[in-house]
C-alpha cells in the first residue's frame, strides 16, 4: 500500500479516509467535508511531503549553523586571549561591505550570538523552513532564504549602527511567503494560521521593546525586511504573472543588496570617544582601504 493510499483519521470529525484524499497537512489532516470553505483556496491537495522530498538543504543550514557556532563560541571564542582564523573573523559582516564584499550578508545569517540565539533559529527553521522546502522544493527554499537573509541582513547594515548575525531575517522572511501563500495553498494554511500569525508578529513587537528597553539588542529591521520581502515573493509567487513579478520582486531584495555599498546610517563611537556618521565613516574606510 502507497502511503497516499493509507487510511487516516481526520483532526476534525475523526471520519477514516485514504491519505491522498485529505487536506491539510499531519497531524492537522481534514477531510473533504471538514475542508469545505476553505477548500475553495487550497488548490492541491498535499501529499505525504516527507516521503517525496527529504529537506536536504534545511538540514544542511542547521549543520552549518551549529558547525560555525561551535568555532565561533568553543573553540575560537571571543577573548583577549583567543586569536580567531582569518576565514572565520571573514564570514561577519564588517567595513569591507563598502568595499564591495556584499556576500557578507548571507555568511553571516549562519552566525550566531550564543546558544540561545542558535538553538532558537534552529528551531524555527525546521518548523517553518523544512515544510516550506517539501512543498515548493529545494531551489524555491535556498531562493527565499538568500534573497530575503541578505535583504534584511542590507538593511540593518544600512540603517543600525552595527551589523547582523542570524538566520532569523530568513525565518521571518518564510512566515512572510507562507502569509502570502496561506490563502491559495494547503501547506501554508495550515502552517500560518490566524493564531501562528498572532505569535510571529508578537515575537517581532517582543524584540523590539527588548531592544528599546536596552534589555537585549535585536535585529528588528533585518526581521521587518525579512518578513516585508517574503511577504512580497510569496504574493508574487501566487499571481498569474508570476514569470514576471518574482523576479521583480527579487530584485527590491538585490536593489537593498547594492544600497547596502553606498548607504550608511546611524553613527560610529570612535576611540577618541568622538561620534562620526557612519556615512563619515565609510568615506574614511573608502580612502584608506584602496
Amino acid at each position: 500500500m502507497s502511503a497516499e493510499d493509507a487510511i487516516v483519521a481526520c483532526s476534525d470529525c475523526g471520519a477514516t479516509a485514504p491519505r491522498g484524499d485529505m487536506f491539510g497537512v499531519e497531524p492537522e489532516l481534514l477531510c473533504e467535508a471538514c475542508a469545505d470553505g476553505v477548500r475553495s483556496r487550497m488548490h492541491v491537495r498535499v501529499r505525504p511531503l516527507a516521503q517525496e522530498r527529504p529537506p536536504r538543504a534545511t538540514a544542511l543550514c542547521l549543520a552549518l549553523a551549529a558547525v560555525l557556532y561551535i568555532c565561533a563560541h568553543v573553540i575560537w571564542p571571543q577573548r583577549p586571549d583567543t586569536v580567531r582564523p582569518d576565514w572565520l573573523t571573514m564570514l561577519y559582516q564588517g567595513w569591507s561591505i563598502w568595499g564591495g564584499a556584499v556576500w557578507k550578508h548571507l555568511t553571516s545569517c549562519f552566525l550566531h550570538g550564543g546558544l540561545l540565539h542558535v538553538l532558537m533559529n534552529a528551531g524555527a527553521l525546521w518548523w517553518l523552513g523544512r515544510p516550506l522546502e517539501q512543498r515548493w522544493g529545494t531551489p524555491a527554499f535556498v531562493g527565499l532564504l538568500v534573497a530575503t537573509g541578505m535583504a534584511g541582513g542590507a538593511a540593518e547594515w544600512i540603517i543600525s549602527d552595527a551589523g547582523a548575525v542570524g538566520l532569523s531575517g530568513a525565518i521571518f522572511g518564510f512566515a512572510g511567503f507562507l502569509m502570502a501563500r496561506r490563502r491559495d495553498d494547503a501547506v501554508a494554511a495550515q502552517l500560518m494560521d490566524d493564531r501562528t500569525i498572532r505569535f510571529v508578529l508578537g515575537w517581532g513587537l517582543l524584540c523590539i521593546v527588548l531592544t528599546i528597553t536596552k534589555i537585549q539588542p535585536i535585529a528588528n529591521y533585518a526581521h521587518g525586511v525579512g518578513l516585508a520581502t517574503g511577504w512580497l515573493l510569496g504574493r508574487a509567487s501566487a499571481h498569474s504573472l508570476r514569470k514576471l513579478l518574482v523576479p521583480a520582486a527579487a530584485m527590491v531584495c538585490v536593489l537593498l543588496v547594492v544600497a547596502s555599498v553606498f548607504i550608511a546610517l546611524g553613527e560610529v563611537r570612535m576611540e577618541s570617544g568622538e561620534s562620526w556618521s557612519r556615512q563619515r565613516w565609510r568615506t574614511y574606510w573608502l580612502e584608506h582601504h584602496r
